[in-house]
């Protein structure tokens, strides 16, 4: 489980193609809350295995040299460009366009986070990523987020780790159909200990309070698919609710049950393509009845390409989780706005 996360999330990072957005069908997923766990997948993917994460995260690191990280035939489709999107398709042009941006080994650019990985009919794996891209300023001039949006990535496990097989970008818009829609998440499901074996125990906390690595990977993925569910809101605000537990409190503001979270969801902005929500930092801790949790989150306004994105809000999540018998599912959530620091004294 650990070495299959790890190495999608290498691939994805490393590795990005492209090819016109109408030409490639995404990976659709029932969003139905009743959608059935076959189990079909490979144990190490179903338990939602780290290596994909780890090509996600390496992709930035490497735009300067990606050619280890896609297959030989992957494809890149970026439709930031136009209705019709540029394709790289091998890694020649796929190194190519690395060398094209600005690069160097201090250069820092793409930040990418809220990762959701999940398996994928046949074998092999679907992710998506939330991506802003900044750039650094210089001569006294303030950096700015020059766009971002989201990535739809299909995973291929190579004999030498995960590779990614094709990469699709969106630009973040508000509101504003696309063709085809970016890949819809498939509904939360618990990863069955029957049919994966029992999953090794976590370290004990103070007071012999402990989380299995399945129970950490299953909140992560909670937490990832939050901003998805906010911030695409297809479903009138369904699929935002179900993070919940039924009598669950979001504050902030306060919010009381699955009908009302719902609500809250659809009064946001929003959009089949939107991208706002960036959350990093995740740390997890257990606790009596279940977990806590802490994040920190940035939500920024994405302009359209050439023009600067705004960042709207600052702050941390303080969370608890509790495991049902649909999986992991948010009991409280409160938001916390940041403020200025004080000088340390002198």
């Amino acid at each position: 489980m650990r070495n299959l996360r790890t190495g999608v999330l290498a691939a994805v990072v490393a590795g990005m193609v492209a090819v016109p957005a109408w030409a490639v069908e995404a990976p659709r997923y029932d969003p139905s809350p009743n959608t059935p766990d076959t189990g079909a997948m490979e144990p190490s993917v179903r338990g939602r295995d780290v290596a994909p994460p780890d090509a996600v995260g390496s992709y930035g690191r490497h735009r300067a040299a990606p050619t280890d990280d896609d297959t030989r035939g992957g494809t890149q489709t970026g439709t930031n460009q136009g209705p019709s999107g540029r394709s790289y398709q091998g890694r020649e042009k796929l190194a190519a366009l690395a060398r094209g941006g600005l690069r160097g080994p201090l250069y820092v650019s793409h930040y990418a986070t809220n990762v959701v990985i999940e398996p994928a009919p046949g074998g092999g794996a679907v992710g998506h990523t939330y991506v802003a891209i900044f750039k650094l300023g210089q001569d006294g001039k303030p950096s700015v987020i020059e766009h971002g949006g989201r990535y739809d990535d299909v995973y291929a496990k190579m004999p030498d780790g995960w590779r990614f097989k094709q990469r699709t970008y969106y630009d973040s818009k508000s509101g504003e159909p696309v063709q085809p829609p970016p890949a819809a998440l498939a509904p939360l499901v618990t990863l069955s200990a029957a049919k994966r074996g029992s999953a090794p125990a976590g370290k004990p906390a103070a007071g012999g309070l402990s989380l299995t690595v399945e129970d950490y990977i299953g909140i992560q993925d909670l937490v990832a698919r939050y901003p998805f569910a906010l911030d695409a809101d297809t479903d009138q605000g369904a699929s935002y609710a179900n993070l919940f537990t039924p009598d669950a409190v979001f504050r902030q503001p306060v919010t009381e049950g699955r009908d009302n979270l719902a609500r809250l969801a659809v009064a946001q902005p929003h959009g089949p393509q939107y991208a706002r929500h960036f959350i990093a930092n995740h740390v997890i801790d257990p606790a009596a009845g279940g977990a806590t949790g802490k994040e920190y989150l940035v939500v920024v306004d994405i302009d359209a390409p050439g023009k600067p994105g705004k960042v709207f809000l600052v702050g941390h999540y303080d969370d608890t989780y509790v495991k049902t018998a649909d999986g992991w599912r948010f009991k409280t959530r409160t938001f916390v706005t940041a403020k200025p620091g004080t000088p340390a004294p002198q």
